[in-house]
């Protein structure tokens, strides 16, 4: 939220800024198949069933948010289940496990 005061909703969703903050959205070792498994069971439980409404998501579209906040803290939760550790420690792995995540989990080499 700090960065949409501060630089305003165009600057933050333009696509040098996207760019910028992309491993920031990756759910690390999950890779981009845990990453769409996690949107799908996002979007049914919040999107579908309208909990999650532009009113609640302003400035950010509902999709946005489950795409910048919902699916990394979903993530991070996740890993620090599997590990039994501190949130901090938890995003430090997410983002140093990000091409590891990129290379093993690719959704164009499995199938669900």
């Amino acid at each position: 939220m700090r960065e949409y005061r501060d630089k305003g909703k165009n600057k933050i969703n333009s696509p040098m800024s996207l760019m910028s903050r992309i491993e920031s959205f990756q759910p690390g070792y999950y890779g981009p198949r845990g990453a769409i498994v996690i949107a799908e069971t996002l979007r049914k439980l919040f999107i579908d069933t309208k909990i999650l409404t532009k009113s609640l998501t302003i400035p950010q579209t509902p999709m946005e948010y489950l795409q910048e906040v919902l699916i990394p803290e979903a993530a991070v939760r996740l890993i620090q289940e599997d590990k039994d550790i501190t949130a901090e420690k938890t995003r430090e792995i997410m983002l140093e496990s990000v091409r590891f995540g990129e290379y093993v989990h690719n959704d164009e080499n499995q199938e669900m």
